[in-house]
């Protein structure tokens, strides 16, 4: 799936996401929304939606002050960091480019198979977790 490039990133590059079996629901999302190349599309067309539609969509869900859309992105982050995911494809998923300039000009890849087996590893986590195998900080499977 392709996102267009971030307001504070390469504002002319695509973003290519690695989508797995856990991510249904992005693609049920993706059916609403409607045809365009964006998952969360502004309600004027053309553009991505509103910077603090997340933050007042997680407040109306009780999330004031305990949540914010990239407090998700930096659980994420952490939570693949700790199980040793590649740091250089973990940022790629999150839409971040590389900062050194001569990196960039000569490596393109997008390292979709790893990153679609990243993603995998988080939807099947996630899933667990969606379950009750939840695992305490002592290593034991919480209530």
């Amino acid at each position: 799936m392709e996102h267009p490039g971030r307001a504070n990133e390469d504002k002319d590059a695509a973003y290519r996401s690695a989508i797995r079996a856990g991510a249904r629901g992005a693609l049920e999302l993706y059916a609403i929304t409607g045809s365009g190349h964006m998952l969360f599309p502004g309600e004027r067309g053309g553009r991505h939606m509103a910077l603090d539609t997340i933050r007042r969509a997680l407040e109306h869900m009780g999330y004031k002050g305990r949540m914010t859309g990239h407090g998700f992105r930096g659980i994420a982050s952490t939570l693949l960091h700790e199980h040793e995911f590649d740091h250089q494809h973990i940022e790629l998923q999150l839409a971040h480019t590389k900062r050194d300039v001569v990196s960039a000009a000569y490596n393109h890849a997008l390292y979709l198979k790893q990153r679609a087996a990243m993603m995998q590893w988080y939807a099947d986590h996630l899933a667990e977790l969606q379950r009750g195998k939840i695992i305490s900080i002592r290593g034991e499977v919480a209530g």
